[in-house]
């Protein structure tokens, strides 16, 4: 990906604004895709339209069609806002669609698909590894990302009143497969893409049904938006940043060779003043710290590893430099940052600290 670190920066805080001011004008129109058997099922069509309308009221039929659809490759097909005709077919699937197509009042179904459709567009990944248990995954992700909630609920089915179904995700499935979707999202656990909000327990019918709400994580969010497929136990962060149990021992590594080779490393602290950026959300803060990071790795510091930790800390590891060379390469990497995010957040105040140590026995604390 090209781009300089103003364009970026610019483009990212504007949606991170846009989030929460935008307004959808009534006079906007939404271009519909109206659909009623898999007959009907036009990929390229679906892509181009704001948003599906099942008109359909057989709810066999509909579930079939909602199958299709998140069944796609394309995010652009899988993750389309989807509207039902009938009131009481969406009664009965309101959980796996964006809501009901009323044709008297389009204002907020065309707020609904806008703002998803907006999301939808920050994503730059289809579902296309070979391996289903990924794509799953990686569109519910999606799908988690580009609604208003972060969360996945549980719902009873209506079919068996002891089974819980899940959105998006339990429409790729039969509806008795419903612990395989619970199973597939235990793994978004184990990957650190979701993580376990709430559990509860409630008896139907003298049984006991333990309900388990889902919620998207920061690693979550990087698989969603840029398709990063990383190993189990690692945070969710592109090819080259490592995280921060890898980094601290790259870090005790490179202490070893320095004191075998009798050279000189460096470890360079690039932190966001938090008190200073008050005025962004704690999300928006680790995003931007993240795409500082992207920025440097982007623009080649030579033979510099790069750590990004829970802390929204930014570390740069210099092996084999003189004072002087590290010294120039910490200050240049420190006021390019600097100078971009004043002038694209219009601030005076400064917004990053730099640390800077040499690789030695006492070693700063990395966390």
């Amino acid at each position: 990906m090209n781009y300089t670190l103003q364009n970026h920066f610019l483009a990212k805080i504007g949606r991170l604004f846009a989030r929460t001011t935008f307004k959808t004008s009534i006079a906007e129109k939404a271009n519909l895709f109206f659909l009623e058997n898999l007959e009907q099922f036009d990929i390229s069509k679906i892509a181009a339209a704001d948003a599906v309308v099942i008109g359909q009221t057989d709810v066999s039929t509909a579930r079939a069609l909602l199958h299709a659809l998140r069944s796609a490759n394309q995010r652009m097909v899988y993750l389309k806002p989807i509207f039902i005709e009938s009131l009481a077919l969406y009664e009965s699937l309101q959980h796996q669609v964006d809501g009901w197509y009323q044709p008297n009042d389009m204002q907020q179904l065309t707020a609904t698909a806008t703002s998803i459709n907006k999301r939808m567009k920050e994503l730059e990944s289809d579902a296309t590894n070979r391996d289903i248990k990924s794509n799953v995954l990686r569109k519910t992700v999606q799908y988690l990302y580009t609604r208003k909630t972060n969360e996945l609920s549980p719902y009873l089915s209506d079919h068996v009143s002891t089974d819980s179904n899940y959105p998006f995700i339990s429409s790729l499935f039969p509806t008795t497969k419903n612990k395989a979707v619970l199973q597939l999202l235990e793994i978004g656990i184990v990957e650190e893409w979701l993580e376990q909000a709430v559990v509860n327990t409630n008896s139907i019918e003298g049984t006991k049904v333990e309900n388990k709400t889902f919620k998207l994580t920061f690693a979550g969010e990087q698989l969603a938006k840029f398709g990063y497929y990383v190993a189990p136990k690692t945070i969710g962060l592109p090819e080259g940043i490592l995280g921060l149990a890898p980094f601290q021992k790259l870090v005790e590594q490179e202490l070893v060779h320095t004191q075998q080779n009798q050279h000189q490393s460096f470890l360079v602290e690039l932190g966001l003043i938090q008190k200073n950026l008050a005025f962004l959300s704690a999300k928006a803060q680790e995003e931007l710290a993240l795409d500082c990071l992207l920025y440097l790795q982007k623009n080649g510091i030579a033979k510099a590893s790069f750590g990004f930790t829970p802390s929204h800390q930014l570390w740069l590891l210099l092996p084999n430099l003189s004072d002087k060379a590290a010294i120039e390469v910490a200050e240049k990497a420190f006021a390019s940052l600097q100078k971009m995010l004043r002038e694209i957040l219009d601030s005076t105040q400064p917004l990053l600290a730099l640390n800077m140590f040499r690789v030695q026995e006492e070693l700063p604390v990395i966390q």
